[in-house]
């Protein structure tokens, strides 16, 4: 239910620092998040940045990516494809 109380093991969860860099300066665009201590990034983009995307060093990388764009199916409405790959451009060129 929504009122529900989750409970949390402390042990389990801790706070972490992700590190975000706005590639255009605006949430709308090129994401990368880092966090520290950890070999992986995470990559937003939108389809239409794909060109820009490509030139970044993190997209060579080992994590996970979003690939957010407008739904074909629904109009007016945003489609967002979550992946992971050893090199994230490649596997980001295997799926468009």
């Amino acid at each position: 239910m929504a009122n529900d109380l989750i409970m949390l093991d402390e042990a389990k969860y801790m706070a972490e620092v992700v590190n975000l860099v706005l590639d255009d300066g605006t949430p709308q665009g090129l994401t990368v998040a880092n966090i520290p201590n950890w070999v992986g990034v995470a990559v937003s983009s939108p389809r239409n940045l794909l060109d820009r995307l490509r030139t970044r060093p993190e997209i060579h990388r080992a994590g996970i990516y979003f690939l957010a764009g407008p739904d074909p199916e629904i109009d007016g409405a945003m489609h967002t494809y979550i992946g992971q790959g050893d090199v994230i451009w490649d596997r980001i060129c295997e799926t468009s």
